[in-house]
C-alpha cells in the first residue's frame, strides 16, 4: 500500500487500477458512524481546529484525526458524551461501529481507535 500526503492509496497489480481515499473522506465516514452511537452528544474541536475556524477554514471532520499507522488506520476521536451514559460502554460502541463501517466501506484495517472524552453534555 502506498501512502501519499493527505491521501491513502491502494495499488492493485491484478487490474492495474488505483483507489485513492483521502483522510478527509475517511474522517467523514468515521463521523457518520459516531453519530449513530447512542449517548454521543457530538464532537469536540481541538485548538488547531478552532484556530483554523477563526481564519475562515471550516473543519468538516472536527474532533476526528485519521492517520495511516504501521498496521492500518490510527483514528483519534475527541467526543462529548451525554449525561447519564456509561463512558466505557459508549467508547466501546464507538470503536466497534467505526471499525465495522471503515472495513465495510473501504476494506482498510484499523490499527487503533483512541476515544478521548472531552466533556459531558448536561442538556436534555
Amino acid at each position: 500500500m502506498k501512502v501519499e500526503k493527505d491521501n491513502l492509496q491502494i495499488n492493485t497489480t491484478e487490474n492495474e487500477s488505483n483507489l485513492t481515499i483521502s483522510e478527509e473522506t475517511l474522517a467523514i465516514i468515521v463521523g457518520l458512524a459516531i453519530n449513530q452511537v447512542d449517548g454521543v452528544a457530538g464532537m469536540s474541536t481541538t485548538i488547531t481546529e478552532e484556530l483554523a475556524e477563526v481564519f475562515g477554514k471550516k473543519a468538516q471532520s472536527k474532533g476526528i484525526k485519521v492517520e495511516f499507522g504501521n498496521d492500518g488506520l490510527v483514528i483519534d476521536l475527541s467526543i462529548v458524551i451525554k449525561f447519564g451514559y456509561r463512558i466505557p460502554d459508549i467508547a466501546w460502541n464507538i470503536q466497534e461501529k467505526v471499525r465495522k463501517d471503515i472495513l465495510a466501506m473501504t476494506e482498510y484495517k484499523v490499527e487503533s481507535i483512541n476515544v478521548y472524552v472531552q466533556s459531558i453534555d448536561f442538556t436534555e
